[in-house]
């Protein structure tokens, strides 16, 4: 019975699915994830499509919070450090976990932390270079060290 109920809305889950996510790709594999969780359970609902729905919202919910669970970021775009003052192997290893982290930073606050840190540029430049107020260069910084 869940079967039939299934193949009778899978072209609107799909529609759903599409509004939600905006591109085919993302919205196939919902659509699958919704399916596969419907199937998975033993409830037969009263408003199939009231249900599915449900579902449909719920897996969206977990595919966004498996997305941005870990910002997506090339260490490539992180400069190397400036050289130690001596060649110590604990002051490159902690350099390198700097880098790391700050690697991991959203893209807003990364720049801000390099800019400054990094390249040794005054708060003021900083600003300039991005386009927005002194106080929010500080604030990003702040919450960049956090």
């Amino acid at each position: 019975m869940i079967h039939e109920t299934l193949t009778s809305h899978m072209d609107w889950l799909f529609r759903q699915a599409l509004h939600l996510c905006g591109s085919t790709d993302e919205a196939e594999e919902l659509t699958q994830e919704t399916l596969l969780s419907a199937l998975s359970s033993a409830a037969e609902p009263k408003d199939p499509q009231a249900w599915l729905a449900t579902v449909l919202r719920r897996r969206h919910a977990d595919m966004l919070r498996r997305k941005y669970r870990l910002p997506t970021v090339c260490i490539d775009c992180v400069p190397e450090p400036p050289a130690p003052a001596y060649d110590d192997a604990d002051r490159e290893s902690g350099a390198a976990a700097v880098r790391r982290e700050v690697a991991f930073l959203a893209g807003r606050y990364r720049e801000a932390v390099i800019r400054h840190y990094l390249h040794g540029e005054k708060v003021a430049d900083v600003a300039a270079a991005l386009g927005i107020p002194a106080g929010t260069v500080l604030s990003r910084l702040h919450a960049g060290r956090q």
